[in-house]
């Protein structure tokens, strides 16, 4: 019988506390009523190709005294801006004020495989940043759909946000942008 679940964190984020605060090592499953939800992480091969569409995936460093340059894993931190309003910001969902490399966010924290984040806002803020005029158009078109049209028509295609990318490749949202539109990865059943 299951009794003990060992929590395994992503890239290094702290083991969860208690509320007396002593480090969680494990859930106990013997009360009735007590589930389980597994996050599966994303496709690491789908997290790689986001990093690299978005130019995330490595940065140039330059070390000083040396004109050898290196490339590394790019990390992020996401920060609240001190002028958001309250509820607005980093999406609760996500790891705030700690660096992470961009792949982990993609791979651990948001989701990539549903259409959930397939709004018409979302196609909007595309064509905001996309160079290509004829992409723009269809972009500005897609978000302009009414509802009905929209759900049956986008949603239904159930497209990722990998696809959708990969068919509108002038489009170069920040990461911020995206992350706005994201949603958090689901547990698997």
């Amino acid at each position: 019988s299951l009794r003990l679940i060992r929590l395994g964190m992503p890239d290094g984020h702290p083991v969860p506390k208690t509320a007396d605060g002593s480090k969680l090592s494990g859930l106990n499953l013997d009360a009735p009523g007590s589930t389980v939800s597994v996050f599966t992480p994303n496709d690491a091969k789908d997290a790689a190709w986001l990093c690299k569409r978005l130019d995330l995936a490595t940065v140039q460093l330059i070390r000083p005294g040396s004109k050898e340059t290196v490339r590394t894993p790019a990390r992020v931190e996401l920060m609240t801006s001190p002028f958001a309003a309250p509820g607005e910001g980093i999406p609760p969902w996500l790891p705030a004020n700690v660096p992470v490399r961009a792949s982990t966010i993609f791979t651990h924290f948001i989701d990539l495989s549903s259409a959930a984040w397939a709004t018409p806002k979302f196609f909007a803020m595309l064509a905001d940043h996309t160079a290509d005029a004829a992409q723009k158009k269809a972009l500005r078109e897609i978000a302009a759909l009414p509802w009905p049209e929209f759900r049956a028509e986008v949603i239904g295609a159930m497209p990722t946000l990998c696809s959708v990318l990969a068919k509108y490749p002038a489009a170069m949202p920040p990461l911020g942008r995206l992350l706005e539109h994201s949603t958090p990865l689901r547990s698997r059943v």
